[in-house]
């Protein structure tokens, strides 16, 4: 055999091993264990949360009711996510990276003081200022099917996000 024959031959091998169907795992093989999708109670299973808190790529859709659109000199969009394995959050926030730690108590979101790089972007800054400090204001969460809402103290959601998936 050549090297091109048995190249296609191992690719061919490793097409039909992914295409193995999997065994379903049985009822009893392990216990459901669930992890903190929202700082309030679920809502119905059609409208639970589906992405959790942690772990998750949240970009920014609205702040303070008004819907976030890039500015021109944006590089990317403005999102965080939060780090179980470490209790950190990072993110984007329209013209600096910033990044801090979390914490969720029952209902409760803190988020400690946010360390942010120095970059200036005229067109950026005031959503940046806005989302910043909509963080500093969070005390709890919600999170419904892929999207995650931040609520201040007096109940005002003052950021909302969507999962992105890649």
């Amino acid at each position: 055999m050549t090297f091109v024959s048995v190249r296609h031959l191992l690719l061919a091998a490793f097409v039909l091993a992914g295409c193995v169907p999997m065994s379903p795992r049985p009822a009893d093989s392990a216990a459901k264990t669930e992890p903190i999708h929202s700082g309030v109670d679920s809502e119905s299973p059609s409208t639970g949360p589906k992405a959790p808190l942690a772990n998750t790529y949240w970009k920014l859709t609205a702040l303070n009711n008004a819907p976030v659109t890039m500015s021109w000199s944006q590089l990317r969009e403005v999102y965080l996510q939060f780090r179980e394995d470490t209790q950190s959050v990072r993110g984007f926030a329209g013209c600096n990276k910033f990044s801090g730690v979390y914490e969720v108590t029952k209902n409760r979101l803190f988020l400690g003081s946010m360390a942010t790089t120095r970059m200036a972007c005229a067109d950026a800054m005031p959503t940046e200022k806005r989302f910043l400090d909509a963080l500093d204001q969070t005390i709890s969460f919600a999170i419904a099917g892929d999207r995650l809402t931040l609520i201040d103290g007096t109940g005002v959601i003052t950021a909302e996000f969507t999962a992105v998936y890649f």
